[in-house]
């Protein structure tokens, strides 16, 4: 077979997909041109063997990925193949990607069965920088997971132009989705460098039990501006949540204005109070535009909300449509809303 596929004006050209079947095994041989390269597959099934089980391997080269569908232009080559069936299977890859002329190394090896994925390798090393990734999920007999990263010199605007940067930083995950609820810690250590001409930095030792408390501290700092999180450990929850932002731009690509914030939660799940309150003015995010915008919040069990909220925009703008003034209000217990 043959035949053409146009996404976004860009022509991809199917120029052979043939397949052989016999009653053991069943064959495909592609190849497909795009982007000025070429990408060729084959894999091979056995369709006798219990469970049935299959080899693929692709290759690719000179291969240019459009600004329209990257939001960039990048090049790419490489190799994939795959091997196994679904109670055992292993994956592996060497992938160069990137803007032309600057092109990471990525190698990928994956190891998987009904209970367990393994990713044994996940490397990007780039010019200047690298970014390395090993981990499992468990999937039998609960949902688990255990990851660690870490960077040096990584640069994220090699693959998004929105996001170039520098960093460095070493991050830990582990955690199950026990029968008595979520656990999960989150460690970041090391965060340093910048990021979109910012400079970047924090630390995070977050934990997570199933009875849904959380403890720990996390402080996030970009250009100007801070996130922290403080939680207590002990039997009832006292946690404190500080926003400190003179420009959403620090955070967000095309945004901009002030937005400061405060809220504590405190309690036993789900007889939580989570009281605060948010200001911002000047705020926009793309062609989102809002003058001021003032939160109130103090609620209790947010299973079953009892409490107030009371939420006040002035000088809004979205898609053309404009809004002076928007007032909500909300009281009582799962009270609906006056606006």
């Amino acid at each position: 077979m043959q035949g053409d596929i146009v996404i976004n004006g860009e022509t991809l050209r199917f120029e052979r997909i043939a397949f052989e079947r016999t009653e053991r095994r069943l064959d495909l041989d592609a190849r497909l041109l795009a982007g000025g390269g070429a990408l060729d597959a084959q894999a091979r099934v056995r369709l006798d063997a219990e469970p049935v089980d299959a080899n693929v391997e692709a290759r690719w080269g000179e291969i240019t990925i459009p600004e329209q569908w990257a939001s960039q232009v990048l090049k790419t080559e490489g190799r994939l193949t795959f091997e196994g069936s679904a109670q055992g299977y292993r994956a592996n890859g060497s992938v160069r990607l990137g803007p032309p002329e600057q092109l990471a190394n990525i190698e990928l090896a994956v190891e998987g069965s009904p209970s367990a994925i393994e990713v044994r390798q996940f490397d990007i090393v780039q010019t200047d920088g690298r970014l390395a990734a090993r981990g499992n999920v468990t999937l039998q007999p609960q949902i688990g997971w255990v990851f660690d990263a870490d960077a040096k010199r990584f640069d994220p605007g090699d693959f998004a132009t929105a996001w170039p940067g520098d960093l460095n930083f070493e991050l830990h995950t582990d955690g199950a989705i026990e029968e008595a609820g979520p656990r999960a810690t989150v460690q970041l250590n090391n965060l340093r460098g910048q990021l979109r001409g910012r400079a970047l930095s924090g630390t995070a030792d977050m934990q997570l039990l199933p009875n849904k408390h959380l403890s720990g501290n996390a402080d996030l700092r970009s250009g100007e501006s801070r996130v922290r999180l403080q939680a207590q450990s002990g039997e009832v929850m006292d946690a404190l949540a500080r926003i400190d932002v003179p420009s959403l731009g620090d955070w967000v690509p095309n945004a901009g204005g002030e937005l400061r914030a405060n809220f504590t939660a405190r309690g036993t799940w789900p007889e939580l109070r989570i009281e605060g309150n948010a200001k911002g003015r000047e705020l926009r995010l793309d062609d989102l535009r809002v003058g001021g915008m003032q939160l109130e919040l103090n609620v209790t069990n947010p299973t079953a909300p009892d409490g107030a909220l009371e939420l006040r925009i002035t000088d809004a703008t979205a898609a053309g449509m404009a809004l002076a003034s928007v007032q909500a209000q909300a009281s009582g217990i799962a009270a609906p809303t006056r606006l």
